[in-house]
């Protein structure tokens, strides 16, 4: 019998997991659903992921790829297919996108 111990996920798997299982839960779109990978990827890249729980992280990303898909998904549908609430979700929206550079001068969607 071999043990066979796994190495420890990374922020960007983790967040990764959560939002591929959010999302199916939600019935997203291909175009948010490869939107929130991407952003997945630039939060990684500014190094966002390491700075919150992954499953609140996945949320605040999910909504921006709505945002920027140009999809109405509400931050309490978010917040209930993932188990937290709205505010959790706004929380995280808010701290993905001000790290990502956007702002009130620079908005999500113009």
């Amino acid at each position: 019998m071999t043990n066979s111990i796994s190495e420890p996920k990374t922020p960007r798997e983790c967040v990764i997991e959560n939002a591929i299982h959010f999302l199916s839960r939600l019935d997203c779109t291909d175009v948010v659903q490869k939107e929130t990978l991407a952003i997945i990827n630039r939060a990684d890249d500014a190094g966002l992921l390491s700075k919150g729980n992954p499953k609140s992280l996945a949320t605040g990303i999910i909504y921006i790829a709505a945002i920027l898909s140009h999809d109405r998904m509400t931050l309490d549908a978010i917040g209930y297919a993932a188990g937290v609430s709205s505010g959790t979700v706004g929380k995280y929206y808010m701290m993905i996108a001000r790290g990502l550079g956007f702002s009130e001068r620079n908005p999500i969607v113009e």
